[in-house]
């Protein structure tokens, strides 16, 4: 139950080399380890507003097919009169400093297992990210940065885990 101020997180995204706005991103809010079902998407000026929130730390997740996929732990909230947003520069995604991801969740028979839940660790992004297998038991994080990443995966209670693997773009 919400009993204090409102307060509202107020970002602005930027183009880490261009320091150009990077607009028509869309920006997903972690509560504790629960990610709000509603996205969030910068205007053309680069900026974003998530409202009614309380006095508190959140987690953002940013995806943007030009740019790294993104996350950011520890994001402020701020009074709703407040007006300077919190700067988060975005990097250019290239062949050189990204890789996509295909996790393939099957089951003892190697049969394809779909809406199986599917969390993605790897130590370096601030924020694990998830998402749900399609027909095919299959679901791709794109413009991820280079590192080590772990899945698991669950379904009606069963639960499995992947090895770690190395992603090198």
């Amino acid at each position: 139950k919400f009993t204090g101020e409102a307060k509202k997180i107020l970002g602005l995204l930027l183009d880490k080399q261009s320091k150009q706005p990077v607009k028509d991103a869309t920006i997903q809010l972690i509560v504790g380890s629960h990610i709000n079902s509603q996205e969030f998407s910068s205007g053309d000026s680069g900026q974003f507003e998530i409202r009614n929130l309380e006095d508190d730390a959140y987690g953002l997740r940013i995806f943007h097919p030009d740019y790294l996929t993104t996350s950011k732990a520890s994001i402020l909230t701020v009074s709703v009169d407040e007006s300077s947003p919190t700067v988060i520069e975005l990097e250019k995604a290239t062949a050189a400093n990204s890789g996509t991801i295909q996790i393939v969740v099957t089951d003892s028979s190697n049969t394809p297992v779909e809406e199986a839940q599917v969390v993605l660790k790897n130590k370096a992004l601030a924020v694990p990210f998830d998402g749900t297998t399609n027909q095919d038991g299959e679901l791709l994080f794109s413009n991820m940065p280079p590192g080590d990443y772990n899945a698991t995966a669950e379904i009606d209670g069963a639960k499995g885990e992947s090895q770690t693997r190395r992603l090198a773009a």
